[in-house]
């Protein structure tokens, strides 16, 4: 096998070299995603929400700087306007189900997916949420962590059933708009 880089520094080099570059990219007007695969308890779950204090993993450190960038971009820029919001999804059985839909009892509701007209992905009926802090998205993805599929493997009591996907939205609009600002 041929890799790009293995990190054994700690968390801190881990974010970065991947989640500082990405949150950049992202403020830039990129589409950015940060994929997490492998075998039950190889530590994706830890390389992406970590510990807390100086173990935290590339969401929380990803979240707290794109709330600091976003405060340094908005004291800079009287016209500019941003708007960061929130969705989780759970893919499980085939089935797209929102992590943190409003329900009542029972089991959470499948969603469709399908195509816009301008060759956007969409889940319909999939709730987004606008969040003002790290301490906010945190709270949701708890929330939205409760409601997954687990189930005992041999490798892990409560290993995971399911493939999940938080997905952040970061809305930046300028007033008046100007063109020269993408």
């Amino acid at each position: 096998y041929v890799y790009d880089h293995v990190f054994t520094e700690g968390q801190e080099v881990v974010y970065e070299n991947i989640g500082r570059p990405m949150l950049a990219d992202a403020f830039e007007g990129y589409n950015v995603c940060l994929f997490a695969y492998g075998q039950t308890g190889s530590g994706k779950t830890y390389s992406i929400l970590g510990e807390g204090g100086d173990r935290e993993g590339i969401i929380p450190r990803f979240c707290n700087e794109m709330f600091a960038v976003a405060q340094e971009r908005l004291d800079e820029d009287a016209t500019l306007g941003i708007k960061i919001s929130m969705s989780y999804v759970e893919i499980y059985n085939e089935k797209v189900r929102d992590l943190l839909e409003k329900r009542r009892k029972g089991e959470l509701t499948a969603l469709d997916i399908h195509e816009t007209a301008d060759k956007k992905i969409c889940v319909e009926g999939l709730s987004i949420h606008t969040v003002l802090n790290y301490e906010r998205i945190r709270v949701l993805i708890d929330q939205g962590s409760a409601q997954r599929q687990v189930a005992e493997t041999k490798m892990n009591e409560k290993s995971s059933r399911s493939h999940s996907i938080i997905q952040f939205y970061l809305n930046q609009t300028y007033d008046p708009p100007t063109p020269e600002k993408r």
